[in-house]
């Protein structure tokens, strides 16, 4: 899988704290924001797939695709955030 590089204006505090789990973790910076972006992305695209699915926008397997799980892992997580 190939990479690709994108410029992201953050805010100074959140560099900060950033830089700080950096050397906390002794992690470079911009590995440390690539695992924190992906983390992200995945929360992002579940929460996103259970919104839509609930909408009736997409079916059980589609919305379990998009976060890249099992249907059965993704309607258990479902059932689970929608009665919260």
């Amino acid at each position: 899988m190939g990479s690709k590089a994108i410029a992201v204006r953050i805010p100074i505090d959140l560099f900060k704290r950033i830089q700080e789990i950096s050397k906390l973790r002794k992690v470079d910076t911009s590995e440390l924001v690539k695992r924190a972006f992906v983390l992200g992305m995945e929360r992002l695209m579940l929460e996103t797939a259970i919104e839509l699915y609930y909408e009736g926008k997409l079916k059980q397997s589609e919305a379990a695709r998009m976060a890249n799980m099992t249907v059965k892992d993704f309607m258990a997580i479902a059932k689970e955030r929608r009665c919260c």
